[in-house]
Parts: structure tokens; sequence; C-alpha cells
């Protein structure tokens, strides 16, 4: 990148290609987990990355922890193989953390 360019201007010519490389992973998907919650999510990976990059800029956390990469219908294989783990977790649980 061009050091002779303001911050700003550096700032916004990488956002760009950010963005333009995300369109170009808008097949790809994310299977996401959340411990607290004993839940998988799935969404697009830009979705995921727009989510983490504004979290980042409010300074909060996130729940959800990304454990696949890949096309929708892998990430609908992969969180069916490991929904059974999910159940055995969620009852587990004390009754306490259920409410």
């Amino acid at each position: 990148m061009n050091t002779s360019l303001s911050p700003l201007t550096q700032a916004t010519a990488t956002a760009a290609v950010m963005n333009a490389n995300e369109k170009s992973l808008d097949q790809w998907h994310v299977l996401l987990w959340s411990q607290s919650q004993c839940a998988l999510h799935i969404e697009p990976f830009s979705t995921m990355m727009q989510s983490n990059r504004r979290a980042y800029a409010e300074d909060r956390r996130m729940d959800y922890v990304p454990i696949f990469i890949g096309h929708r219908e892998n990430c609908d294989t992969i969180a069916a193989s490991v929904r059974g783990t999910l159940h055995i977790r969620q009852d587990a649980r004390p009754a306490r953390e259920l409410i």
C-alpha cells in the first residue's frame, strides 16, 4: 500500500479490498458454535466478518466461535455430525444453567 496516502485513505482502500475479497467468498459459509448457549449457527462468511468488525469497533465480546468454513451443504453436514455432542453437553448442564 502507498504510504504517502493519509491513514484514512489507506483504511478506506483496505476496506474496499476486503469488501471485494468478501464478495468472492460469498459462496463460503461458516459453522459457528456458542459454548454459552450450547448452540450452532451457520451464516455466510462475509456476514461473520462484518459482525466481527462491528464487535471490534464497539469493543464487545463475541459468543460464537467459527469451527468450520465451507459450502453451505458442508456446514450443514458438519453441524449434523456434531449436534449429538451438543445434546450430551446440554443434558449434562446443571439445571440452574438452563434458566
